[in-house]
């Protein structure tokens, strides 16, 4: 009976049962979730969002295209990327998604009407997917680079400018119509000769089946004229680093000097009491802490209103010189597609205050002066006081000479072998054109080292040139061993046959000079609209044909002797000369022929600022005048800073701070293009041009340079001046 009444109550109760189950799931189903929409997404909305809009036309213009209907791609790269869209279209797998969403989303971003050709994607996203164990596939970040569709350069082909119009883009009735009728077309037409100059760039995210060497760039890509011009991928370093021979070597040397160093400051530091000895005296030579004691060690000038020999003041010539050479390498060392918005870069060139500013010439050239100054002027007053105490001291030429070349050559061989490291550093220090970039460096060292160690950089192979700036440290030498012969006479106490020498110099400088640019119709000094004088410069530009012509003169050593011999002969008459304080009138005059002295160094080039075509025979003239000019107007700042020793000019530069800097200058000048190089290749964005943005770059550049410049200086540079000071007193 039990029973039966269980089997009634069920049968009775279950409408009801199935009445509460049944709303129990409608109302589940019926749930407002924020996301439903984003989760019943379609496929095809899907794949609209985060595909690229150029993918099927990248993939299949092979196909498309070919005679013989072979793919762009081979088997397994086909495969591993169907596999892909299948894994984010329909299963929405994170990796995969991770992968196209790295890709940058269109042939034409955001902004491409005002100049900005480059999209570097999502580096970091497309490299840390291999970290995501579901993740079956291997990606490396790729750039993309294609070719403008541009003619033959118009209208000069041996000085092409940025102002020039390019013929034969666009129907010359469509062109007629520009100012009534503006459009996309006739709008980029009027910025087109920039784009002699850069590529637009894209940034994609591949597996490693489609990224082998003769898969991709080997084939005739072309998306709306835009041909695919080369294609570079890269993996993120990972541990353990695997070097080279040349990079094993360099990190032994470089370890093996660093272990002598700490060695020597462990012993620096637990030694109480010295003996003095000379394995000790050389040991203390690398300890940083006596480098770092020695270093912040600034002798207070003793000059009085008689003193005539005080020439602290190039102390702060030298540091604001140093910093004009990174504030110009900072850009000049960047290409165009770096830029954000070039066609507005473009008009900044035309700046009076960036063409001042990027006269990069004129602040090694100021060290090419005091060069020649210090050579002479030290020299002879050495020799004048060891007459004066009845000595008689030969001028010995070897001593001369190879005292310079191991005072530079030591460090520029640490210089070459941070180069050869610098690129491992990418497991910490990396970004989308890390890999391009330091591959250009290292392959640059490879094949120019030993130039550099004959001081012959900038006349054989140039454009191979181990560190471009190290011209420099060429011409440097190159002018020392020409210096040789008026230092003879005028050290045996021949000045006049010494100064005869020196004229001669200069007059042989100018005059090569002069040949040399008339006989190669080289521009008459340094334009930087005409960016066709800069080919070459920059060390991962893939769109230049040659070498710049501007440079063709510029690291030349007779270019700079004009400059050098000037300063030569200004230290030798220097020496006999009274001290007669200015008067107020002939300081202002001497300010007012800076002034107007600089202005036409830096704007006597203003004729041929907006194109026109060079004349070989203005150009004979001007450049050769504008070097004279300039050392002219370092010869009276000279004066200025001697004569007036209490002006606010001379203690501005005499300021004890500069002297510490100073010390740092050589460090900073020859290292500070690792700092530039590291920062420009991993970068992830691009450069914004507003002039916050830009005094900001300049500051960091400025910093990290001196930083890296002080730990050179103490760990490298000071060490190899020491042992000259031993080898000199043992």
């Amino acid at each position: 009976m039990a029973g039966y009444n269980c089997r009634a109550l069920v049968l009775l109760l279950w409408p009801v049962i199935i009445t509460l189950v049944v709303g129990v799931v409608v109302d589940a189903n019926s749930t407002n979730y924020s996301w439903n929409q984003l989760l019943q997404i379609s496929d095809i909305d899907f794949q609209q969002i985060f595909l690229p809009n150029y993918l099927n036309d990248l993939i299949n213009v092979e196909r498309k295209n070919s005679s013989n209907n072979s793919d762009f791609i081979d088997r397994k790269c086909g495969q591993d990327l169907r596999y892909i869209l299948n894994q984010m279209i329909h299963e929405r797998k994170l990796w995969a998604t991770k992968i196209f969403n790295s890709w940058s989303q269109s042939l034409v971003p955001s902004g491409f009407i005002s100049g900005t050709i480059t999209d570097y994607g999502d580096y970091d996203q497309c490299l840390s997917i291999d970290k995501i164990k579901s993740s079956p596939i291997i990606p490396e970040y790729c750039l993309l680079e294609f070719e403008w569709p541009m003619p033959t350069k118009q209208p000069f082909v041996n000085n092409h400018n940025v102002n020039h119009r390019t013929n034969g883009i666009i129907p010359s009735n469509v062109d007629d119509r520009i100012i009534v009728n503006k459009t996309i077309y006739t709008h980029l037409a009027n910025e087109s000769s920039i784009f002699y100059y850069s590529s637009i760039i894209r940034g994609i995210c591949l597996p490693n089946s489609c990224t082998k060497p003769n898969e991709l760039w080997h084939n005739n890509i072309e998306i709306f004229g835009f041909k695919l011009r080369q294609i570079s991928c890269n993996r993120k370093p990972e541990w353990p680093l695997k070097p080279n021979t040349v990079q094993l070597i360099a990190i032994f040397m470089i370890g093996l000097f660093i272990s002598i160093t700490f060695a020597a400051g462990l012993y620096d530091f637990l030694a109480v009491h010295k003996n003095g000895h000379s394995f000790e005296r050389l040991l203390l030579c690398f300890s940083p802490l006596r480098n770092f004691r020695s270093f912040i060690q600034v002798k207070r000038s003793s000059s009085t209103k008689d003193d005539n020999n005080d020439l602290s003041f190039i102390h702060g010539l030298r540091f604001w010189s140093n910093v004009w050479v990174i504030t110009a390498h900072t850009f000049v060392y960047e290409d165009w597609n770096s830029y954000k918005n070039i066609f507005a870069a473009n008009e900044k060139l035309k700046s009076p205050i960036i063409q001042s500013l990027m006269q990069f010439i004129n602040p090694v050239d100021v060290f090419i002066f005091i060069g020649g100054f210090l050579a002479s002027y030290t020299t002879t007053t050495t020799t004048m006081k060891l007459i004066h105490n009845g000595e008689r001291k030969r001028f010995i030429v070897i001593s001369y000479i190879g005292l310079r070349y191991l005072r530079f050559t030591p460090q520029l061989i640490f210089y070459i072998l941070l180069s050869f490291v610098l690129p491992l550093n990418g497991i910490w220090l990396n970004g989308p054109t890390w890999t391009k970039r330091m591959q250009q460096i290292q392959m640059k060292c490879t094949k120019t080292w030993w130039h550099s160690l004959i001081y012959m950089q900038n006349l054989i192979d140039p454009k191979n040139m181990c560190g471009t700036h190290t011209w420099y440290l060429a011409v440097d030498m190159q002018l020392r061993l020409l210096s040789i012969l008026p230092l003879w006479f005028l050290t045996r106490n021949s000045t006049k046959q010494g100064l005869i020498w020196i004229k001669i110099l200069v007059l042989a400088s100018i005059v090569i000079t002069s040949l040399h640019v008339f006989i190669y119709r080289l521009p008459p000094g340094l334009i930087l609209t005409s960016l066709s004088d800069f080919d070459g410069f920059n060390s991962i530009s893939t769109s230049v044909n040659g070498f710049g012509r501007f440079f063709q003169i510029y690291f030349k050593p007779w270019s700079h002797s004009i400059i050098y011999f000037i300063g030569f002969w200004y230290g030798c008459t220097r020496i006999d000369q009274k001290h007669n304080p200015w008067s107020r009138i002939k300081t202002i005059c001497a300010l007012v022929a800076i002034v107007f002295g600089y202005l036409f160094c830096t704007f006597d080039t203003l004729p041929w600022f907006y194109g026109r075509p060079y004349d070989r025979f203005w150009s004979a003239i001007l450049y050769p005048l504008n070097r004279t000019i300039f050392a002219t107007i370092l010869i009276i700042l000279f004066e200025l800073c001697i004569k007036n020793s209490h002006s606010i000019i001379t203690r501005f530069l005499r300021w004890p701070l500069f002297r510490l800097f100073s010390k740092l200058t050589f460090s900073v000048y020859l290292t500070h293009l690792l700092i530039v190089n590291t920062l420009i290749s991993s970068r992830r964005s691009l450069l914004d041009l507003q002039w916050l943005s830009t005094l900001s770059l300049i500051f960091t550049n400025t910093i990290y340079s001196y930083v890296f410049g002080f730990i050179f200086t103490i760990l490298i540079d000071s060490p190899f001046i020491n042992i000259l000071l031993f080898i000199r007193k043992p």
